[in-house]
This record gives C-alpha cells, sequence and structure tokens, in this order.
C-alpha cells in the first residue's frame, strides 16, 4: 500500500468503527472523551510510534506542544492556538489526515461534535498529566478552510 492508500484505508476504518458503534447503540458524542482514555491507556505505546508528543507540565506548553507536535509530524497541515486563558481555549486544526472521516461522520450526524482522535490526544494528556476536567463544548465547521474551531472549557 502506498501512503495515500493507506490513509484511504485509515479513514474508512475509522468511519465503519464509528457507524458500528453508534449501529449498537452507543452515542456517537460520547466516544470522543472514551477515545482520548484509550489513547492515553491501552493505545499509548502504538501512538508513540507516530511521533505525537505532548510536552510540558502545564496548559499552555503542553497545547502549545500538542499544535506544534501536530504539524512536525504532519497530521494537520493548521493547528493554532488562537485564544487560551486558565479555563478556556480554542484551537484551530485544519488539514487533517483524517478529514475525509470527519467529512462523513458530518454527514451522518451534523448536529454533534465529531470525535477528533487529535483532539482526545490532548484532553487525555491535560487530564492524565495535570488532573483537570476538559470538555470540548463545541466545534464548528469551517468548510472553506478545511478547519474545526474547537472551544474547549478546564475545570
Amino acid at each position: 500500500m502506498d501512503y495515500k492508500q493507506l490513509l484511504d484505508f485509515s479513514n474508512a476504518y475509522a468511519v465503519s468503527i464509528i457507524e458500528a458503534m453508534e449501529k449498537m447503540g452507543l452515542d456517537v458524542a460520547l466516544l470522543g472523551y472514551q477515545i482520548s482514555l484509550t489513547l492515553n491507556k491501552e493505545a499509548s505505546d502504538l501512538l508513540a510510534e507516530t511521533g505525537l508528543k505532548i510536552k510540558g507540565n502545564d496548559v499552555k506548553l503542553m497545547t502549545e506542544s500538542f499544535v506544534s507536535s501536530l504539524k512536525e509530524v504532519g497530521a494537520c497541515q493548521i493547528a493554532e492556538i488562537k485564544s487560551m486563558d486558565d479555563k478556556n481555549m480554542e484551537i484551530h486544526l485544519g488539514e487533517c489526515i483524517l478529514a475525509p472521516a470527519r467529512f462523513h461522520i458530518l454527514n451522518s450526524h451534523p448536529d454533534i461534535i465529531p470525535p477528533c482522535p487529535m483532539m482526545a490526544l490532548l484532553v487525555g494528556q491535560l487530564e492524565k498529566q495535570l488532573g483537570k476536567h476538559v470538555f470540548i463544548d463545541s466545534c464548528e465547521w469551517k468548510q472553506q478552510l478545511n478547519t474545526g474551531i474547537f472551544k474547549v472549557r478546564m475545570e
């Protein structure tokens, strides 16, 4: 398989898992949190091989490391912190390797925040390392920019 075929297969696999869970009666909107737990526990050894790393010992440093890592490994071409304070942040992620899966999920479930493994990685690490409760309150999709605008709240 070449890179494009592997990427297409990965997107198809992500969609099939999410749709299968929904057909089994699981709430698609709740999957993101469970993905964050799994990425940071059971799948952490696989994740280490991707080069996606979050470093730092506070929200600002960890979030800066997160967006830098996404761009560095090519997971997202757009990864920007638009605003951040002790309780809220706005992160823009775009041109993501899993964008085709996002399109499919949003077409099937237009009123949800689609499960985003990139944001799940950040949420899980903030919770694990800092003991914060982190919530993705919204994700506004800007199709013309191929970008999701995530609004995150921390307690």
